[in-house]
């Protein structure tokens, strides 16, 4: 009897963050950064509007140092075993606040929405989506 328990409580558990991520994912692009062929560096990027996503400035910062030598690019998908990648534009950046600013044109994302949560409890699950490694799924969870 535990056990049926248990699992519907990870069943449920499941279920609830999966509704939050698909909330999400229309929000949230990973980016990579290439050194020709090859993926240098990975990142999150989310969507604020008009074509325009916000990142961090290390994740485009090999780009805008060296733009002879990396390009960054989201990646939209695999198709016949190869990447699907798009090439972004960098708008702006601050290196001391580590953000940056990238257009993306032609993409159907909405805007991410970000809320103050006044009361938040110890005990209370988090989760956390992104794409900081290029071996990440994108989503992690904790309580």
């Amino acid at each position: 009897m535990l056990k049926k328990i248990v699992l519907l409580f990870l069943f449920l558990l499941f279920t609830h963050a999966n509704e939050k991520i698909q909330k999400l994912e229309n929000s949230i692009l990973r980016l990579a950064t290439f050194k020709g062929e090859k993926i240098s560096s990975t990142g999150t990027s989310f969507y604020i509007g008009h074509d325009i996503f916000v990142t961090n400035y290390h994740v485009v910062s090999q780009e805008v140092e060296k733009p002879e030598k990396y390009k960054t690019f989201v990646l939209t998908g695999i198709n016949n075993g190869k990447i699907d990648r798009k090439l972004i534009n960098i708008l702006d950046y601050s290196k001391d606040s580590d953000l940056a600013l990238v257009k993306v044109e032609g993409l159907n994302k909405h805007p991410l929405v970000f809320s103050i949560i006044k009361n938040i409890h110890t005990s209370e699950d988090v989760y956390a989506i992104g794409y900081p490694s290029s071996s990440d799924n994108g989503f992690n969870e904790n309580t």
